[in-house]
């Protein structure tokens, strides 16, 4: 639906919020990307829901590890932050 659709965007442009600090455009772009394809999944699918506390903490750890130009940290918040996301797919 096309308020379903509005919120969505609404909602994508909030979850740049935590990644805005470490100014890479790139990362922005992915991330804005991601949300995208992320929503049209959730909205084509039955996607198990998550808590936002588990999501929020996911993200945060994945901003500190960037902020901290840690690759290795960042690389494995992501895998973890995506092999959840995989996991929901797959239970929905």
């Amino acid at each position: 639906p096309a308020g379903r659709e509005h919120d969505s965007r609404h909602a994508g442009q909030g979850i740049l919020g935590p990644y805005r600090p470490v100014g890479n455009t790139i990362l922005d772009m992915l991330v804005r990307a991601f949300w995208d394809l992320s929503s049209m999944f959730r909205s084509e699918f039955n996607v198990a829901p998550v808590d936002p506390a588990i999501t929020a903490a996911e993200h945060q750890a994945i901003v500190d590890a960037i902020a901290a130009r840690d690759p290795e940290r960042a690389a494995t918040a992501i895998a973890a932050h995506f092999d959840g996301i995989r996991c929901r797919l797959e239970q929905g």
